[in-house]
């Protein structure tokens, strides 16, 4: 067999270009790339690796272009056609994502990543329910995808299917049970389903999990805020406060739980902690404020909330001055 001096000359330049690819000179092997496509324009390592390398350049229009071209080169590749479909999901395009993902899964059949990756582009197009069967087909081939887990949750909020929100935040948990952001949605989804053994057992592992982070339990006060689980958020609140006795948030949460359940003159106590922490903080000294005068200190609570409306006042008015300002450039 006769191999041409073109033929050995484009395998010489392939080698180099990968070389440099392999030792990440990205620049040097995306110009190698391209003197092989000038001799061979189909040549689908080329196209598809010029891709690959441009897209780590961060060159992602340019690599679009070349992965679009190995597509068209080898339409038989379904890991072409789906890393084509990710950078145009990455280009915010849904709709081409989407069809370069059908055509990957008519070639290569069901796989987690491209049930996966399509749904993500149906969710984008706001296309939920067809998101939520295809993330469901990712499921059932790989039962611990996380990502497909959570996003059939989230999309189950969406639509208000609360027992399905409930399920799959619930599988989502077991498979890490030290995950802050799953445990908070487990207990946003359990307390609309109004699943309360679940919900008290869920809220009291994430307190135990977290017992010493005091960022986490003030995250768990407001997921309880949420709820309306005032009883537990002010044990959150001391929880954390026992940790950091100057965490501001906490004390207010403490506050606002104490005067919901008609203990103001101790609420009184938390709200001035979080004065005394953030004074310049409207939303404290509108607390406080309040507090106060529901309590007849009337002198202290008009004159706090005097002192907020002209601190808002100035605040709008600055930010009237800055849009009139913009809108004048």
């Amino acid at each position: 067999m006769n191999i041409s001096d073109a033929d050995v000359n484009v395998g010489d330049l392939i080698a180099r270009a990968d070389a440099y690819f392999s030792e990440k000179h990205l620049s040097e092997a995306i110009d190698g790339y391209g003197r092989i496509l000038d001799l061979q324009p189909q040549n689908v390592h080329a196209l598809y690796c010029a891709g690959l390398a441009s897209f780590l350049d961060n060159q992602i229009e340019q690599a679009r272009q070349f992965l679009s071209r190995a597509a068209l080169a080898a339409p038989e590749r379904a890991d072409i056609l789906e890393q084509t479909g990710l950078l145009a999901a990455l280009a915010n395009d849904g709709a081409e994502a989407e069809a370069y993902y059908r055509r990957a899964l008519n070639v290569a059949g069901s796989t987690a990543s491209l049930h996966r990756n399509l749904a993500d582009s149906l969710w984008q197009l706001g296309r939920l329910a067809e998101a939520k069967e295809h993330y469901a087909q990712a499921i059932a081939i790989q039962p611990d995808l996380h990502h497909a887990i959570c996003a059939v949750a989230r999309i189950s909020t969406e639509l208000s299917e609360t027992e399905d929100a409930a399920d799959y935040w619930l599988r989502a948990w077991a498979l890490d049970p030290s995950d802050l952001r799953d445990g908070l949605d487990l207990i946003a989804a359990l307390a609309h389903a109004k699943r309360t053994a679940l919900l008290d057992a869920t809220v009291t592992q994430v307190r135990a999990q977290h017992a010493a982070n005091a960022e986490a339990l003030e995250a768990l006060c407001l997921a309880l805020y949420r709820i309306d689980r005032f009883g537990d958020m002010l044990s959150v609140a001391r929880q954390g406060l026992k940790i950091d006795p100057q965490r501001v948030m906490l004390h207010h949460y403490a506050a606002h739980s104490l005067s919901v359940c008609g203990r103001v003159l101790e609420a009184i106590v938390h709200s001035r902690e979080a004065v005394r922490f953030t004074p310049d903080d409207p939303a404290m000294q509108s607390q406080l404020a309040h507090l106060e005068l529901s309590q007849g200190d009337y002198k202290n609570g008009w004159q706090r909330r005097k002192a907020l409306r002209a601190v808002l006042a100035t605040l709008r008015n600055k930010r009237i001055r800055h849009t009139y300002t913009w809108a004048a450039n």
